[in-house]
């Protein structure tokens, strides 16, 4: 701490924090004078294989702001987030990025990482999540001196999912309760691209015109089932759009202008859609193993409660919010949601109206280019509407 605190001869421009930053978790000493030499002897060029990277941010100190003590409240919470992952069994080192970010790279041990995943499938299964997984419920079932858990199915998005939950789950739920955005100075927490991957797999999707299964597969075991269930959606919307594109070229080269067989159409093929996607959607969560996931629910960091009440379940102590005033919150929201509506509505079918107007009534000056005019409007419109409301 010597280093980092300028003596009242000295001069430094910048707070700079990196200088005094710990490579490893078990080397840093807050008190140590041999910090910054420790440090600093390590190579900065080093790849370094991690799980995720935790984003510490710092600003540095205004004017008026005592130096010493704002160093020392930041090192303090640096420590602080080392410990926490210490005491949960993840391994970390840090790497300076400019004069106000530090990098923490997070490794989690295959025996820490067999620990998660062991405990998540329990937790999974008691959520109903793969109920229907015979073989791994009787898995299960058994001690576990005697279960055998293999981490040769893990993929990479299981184990970045089982790692960001190991890091931002609660204390009092055995996790290191680190969470972006509450915890000060804590920023994001990001995985690692991984270049080889990314470059093979633009090279295989540029010279394809459809995904198939097995595509998503890999999407899903790199990416998760989020970012699969995103490009399968794209692609399962682009091909049902060929249907009212068709009609739609249909009855404007032999129907009017305002056609209701086009209307009740797309109306219909609107209801198809969605009961498609539905039965897409429940089809791909079998094959990945996700049903009923939407009933693991996590605690929200930024949820505090009106205070600390017992679970008469689990008896443990947790933040309680009188349901009366959810309630009363939820009430006071219906008129803002009828407000919202009502606007909407006023918007298109004012656009509705001018449409009608400049396109069958008007026939004076600028019409070939005032029949675009709802169209603009509703552009505009539209999205600003709906972000108010």
């Amino acid at each position: 701490m010597d280093n980092a605190t300028p003596s009242p001869g000295q001069s430094h421009p910048h707070f700079l924090f990196h200088e005094i930053y710990s490579s490893i978790v078990h080397d840093y000493a807050p008190d140590s004078k041999d910090a910054k030499s420790s440090a600093d002897t390590r190579p900065k060029s080093m790849d370094l294989y991690a799980d995720v990277v935790i984003v510490f941010k710092y600003k540095q100190p205004g004017k008026g702001v005592n130096k010493a003590e704002y160093e020392q409240k930041t090192l303090k919470a640096y420590q602080s987030v080392l410990l926490k992952l210490a005491r949960v069994g993840l391994k970390s080192e840090t790497r300076p990025s400019g004069d106000d970010t530090l990098f923490i790279f997070v490794l989690c041990p295959w025996v820490v990482l067999k620990r998660e995943i062991s405990r998540n499938s329990i937790h999974d299964w008691l959520a109903g999540v793969r109920v229907s997984d015979t073989e791994e419920t009787e898995m299960l079932l058994q001690p576990a001196t005697v279960r055998v858990d293999s981490l040769d199915d893990v993929t990479d998005s299981d184990r970045i999912r089982v790692v960001c939950d190991l890091i931002t789950r609660f204390l009092n739920e055995g996790g290191a309760g680190i969470h972006p955005g509450e915890d000060e100075h804590v920023e994001s927490i990001l995985p690692l691209h991984e270049k080889a991957y990314n470059n093979l797999w633009l090279k295989s999707w540029s010279t394809k015109w459809f995904v198939n299964q097995d595509d998503l597969s890999k999407i899903r075991d790199h990416f998760g089932e989020r970012v699969a269930y995103y490009f399968e959606f794209l692609q399962f919307y682009f091909q049902w759009l060929a249907i009212p594109t068709a009609l739609g070229v249909l009855v404007h080269v032999f129907g009017s202008s305002f056609s209701i067989f086009y209307g009740v159409s797309v109306i219909l093929w609107s209801i198809v859609f969605t009961e498609s996607w539905k039965r897409r959607e429940r089809e791909l969560a079998y094959w990945w193993g996700v049903r009923n996931v939407s009933k693991t629910e996590m605690r929200r960091p930024s949820f505090k409660g009106d205070k600390e009440a017992l679970d008469p379940v689990t008896g443990e102590m947790l933040p309680f919010f009188s349901p009366w005033k959810r309630w009363t919150r939820q009430i006071a929201g219906i008129p803002v949601i009828f407000g919202g509506a009502l606007a909407l509505a006023g918007v298109i079918s004012v656009v509705f109206a001018l449409e009608v107007f400049f396109t069958i009534y008007y026939d004076g000056y600028m019409k070939d280019i005032l029949i675009y005019f709802p169209m603009a409007l509703y552009s505009l419109a539209i999205p600003n509407v709906a972000a108010v409301c």
